[in-house]
């Protein structure tokens, strides 16, 4: 999976290639959330945004409430920055602002 990803990163893939590898960029992306694997989930949503990826509100909002809770200034940083290459506001709406504020 982890290769497809990686191909389809590639600005010559095929649109279908594409597709799939943002399929299993999401994927990835979900396991690493169901296992707690915060700083492995931070790096996987940057290969999904890259990819253009449909992140979903849930997601951002995980990350949302990571970033508030973490000590780790280094994972917040980075989430700030995917956030920018995203062009995402932090909570911009009242769905995901309520989302954000549960504990992990």
């Amino acid at each position: 999976m982890k290769r497809m990803v990686r191909e389809g990163a590639n600005p010559a893939a095929e649109p279908e290639l594409r597709r799939q590898s943002q399929a299993m960029a999401l994927a990835l992306l979900d396991r690493s959330i169901k296992f707690g694997h915060h700083r492995l989930a931070i790096q996987r949503l940057g290969a999904a945004v890259e990819l253009e990826a449909s992140v979903n509100a849930d997601r951002w909002a995980y990350f949302e409430r990571v970033a508030r809770q973490t000590v780790d200034a280094a994972l917040r940083t980075r989430f700030e920055h995917i956030k920018q290459i995203a062009g995402r506001p932090a909570c911009k709406n009242d769905q995901v602002r309520k989302a954000c504020q549960e504990p992990l």
